[in-house]
Parts: C-alpha cells; structure tokens; sequence
C-alpha cells in the first residue's frame, strides 16, 4: 500500500508546470514545457474509498515545485515535495521528490507524446520506457479534468480522475 501511494505521490507531482519557463521542441514539434503548463494549479481527486489525493503545482524559478498529499479519513497517510526541470538533452522533465516516509530521493522522467497526453516512469528506466514494470500516462480530459492511469508491466491497474480547484 505504501508503494501505490509513493507512486501516487510522485506521479502527480510531474503534472507540475510553470508560467515563464522556455524549453526546445521535440522532433515531434512538442514543447514539453508549454504542454506541462496546463497542469498548474491545485488538484483533487479520489484514490480509492475514503482516500483523497490533492496536488498543487507551480511555477520555481525556471522548473517547478509540487507538494501532493494523500489523506485516508482525514488521516495523511503520503506527503510529498518535489522539485522538476527540463532536460535538453533528453528532452523531458526530470523531477526528484521526497516522501515523507522515506529517506531516499525518487526520481522520474515525464515527457508528452502528444498535445494532451504524457507519460512518466522511473528515471531509471528512461532508456527503455516500455519495459518498465511501473508506468503512469497522464490525459487532460478538459482544462479543468485530467485522468491517471497508473500501469503496471504495461497493464492498466487503476483509473484516477483529478479536478482543478477554482
């Protein structure tokens, strides 16, 4: 259970974007951080019963800062901070993050595939995304909904809809 909500915990907070960043485009025309732009702000969702998850996301310099939390009744049960920037080399974001029940950094990879959708994955599996036992795909439903998927060895293994906070 505390590894669904570190990876929870960390896979919201690359939805983070900020306001004044400038980054190159991918061959494929993406600007990873204008698409990441669109997931600024403060959201919320349900994570399973009585389990709600808030992430808010905002601009830090030229990268971006995150905190997410999951509450179980009322009860934090994840916490976590995250700082991401953009790689030009490998052209997607990189965000490390810490949990508060863990001492050891986490980091992870977030890059668009297109103008709505993007995929995050362990840093360490980078090189070869789709074998990575543990993957989440991000979709922006409307300006104000986006859905997680959370994937396990390239299964979806549960569904999360989040809504942006006025």
């Amino acid at each position: 259970m505390k590894k669904f909500y570190l990876t929870a915990i960390i896979v919201t907070s690359l939805l983070l974007c900020p306001n004044n960043i400038h980054s190159q485009t991918t061959l494929k025309g993406l600007n990873q951080i204008e698409l990441f732009k669109q997931f600024t702000g403060v959201w919320k969702g349900e994570m399973g019963k009585d389990t709600i998850f808030t992430m808010e996301i905002k601009s830090f310099y030229s990268g971006f800062e995150t905190y997410v939390k999951t509450e179980t009744k009322g009860e934090l049960v994840l916490e976590e901070k995250a700082l991401m920037g953009y790689d030009k080399k490998s052209d997607k974001l990189i965000e490390s993050g810490i949990i508060n029940n863990s001492p050891e950094i986490i980091l992870w990879a977030l890059w668009f595939t297109s103008e709505k959708k993007c995929e995050e994955v362990l840093l360490a599996d980078i090189s070869n995304p789709e074998k990575a036992i543990l993957k989440w795909e991000f979709e922006l439903i409307t300006p104000n909904s986006m859905v997680w998927y959370n994937l396990k060895n390239n299964k979806i293994t549960g569904t999360y809809t989040f809504y942006r906070e006025k």
